[in-house]
């Protein structure tokens, strides 16, 4: 996913809290509770689905290594290109 989306996602998490807290007031008390039970849920939902996304970025890393391993170990590269490779790499 392209860090622009990260960023939206985080605008209307802000817009949606901001919203919430405004009925909070104004004898509307039930229905900001209401809402801002599905904000939280909301919340924590977007918190654990960044987390999950940050992970399978960081794991595509290591697959560029099982790569390189696989290719090592095939005969197709030496293993001076092996660990040249493997320090542009990490």
């Amino acid at each position: 996913m392209e860090k622009e989306s990260y960023g939206w996602v985080l605008v209307l998490v802000i817009l949606l809290l901001i919203g919430s807290s405004m009925l909070m007031g104004h004898g509307y008390l039930w229905i900001g509770m209401g809402f801002g039970f599905m904000l939280m849920l909301l919340f924590w939902l977007v918190v654990i689905w960044l987390i999950f996304q940050l992970a399978n970025e960081k794991s595509e890393g290591n697959h560029s290594i099982e790569i390189l391993r696989e290719m090592f170990a095939k005969g197709e590269i030496t293993k001076k290109k092996f660990e040249q490779m493997k320090k542009e790499i990490v």
